[in-house]
């Protein structure tokens, strides 16, 4: 805070974009840490979503999601295809994957 003792306006949160009528329990994923490399050596580095707060409603960044690796930040869009590659290390064809091992 400013220190000023003065409160912000309050900031009106919008409701989750789907609400679960059955009541069950529904959770929202905030983080991701994905690991390259092998068991012994590698690298780590994580993707984070923004929570949602008056503050972050106010600026536009609520539900963002942003990759930190290292030194290094960056907003990303967080699409099937993006995901595929690069939590799961993208698409895997058993018959092509097969093939290229047996050639070599």
């Amino acid at each position: 805070g400013s220190g000023s003792g003065a409160s912000p306006a309050p900031v009106e949160i919008p409701p989750p974009e789907k609400p679960n009528p059955a009541g069950e329990t529904e959770y929202s994923l905030a983080g991701v840490v994905v690991h390259t490399g092998v068991a012994a050596a590698g690298h780590y580095y994580s993707f984070i979503k923004v929570r949602r707060t008056p503050e972050t409603v106010e600026n536009g960044t609520a539900g963002k999601w942003y990759k930190f690796n290292d030194h290094e930040v960056t907003e990303t869009e967080l699409t099937d295809e993006f995901m595929e590659h690069e939590f799961f290390g993208g698409k895997f064809n058993a018959e092509e994957d097969d093939l290229m091992v047996s050639e070599r």
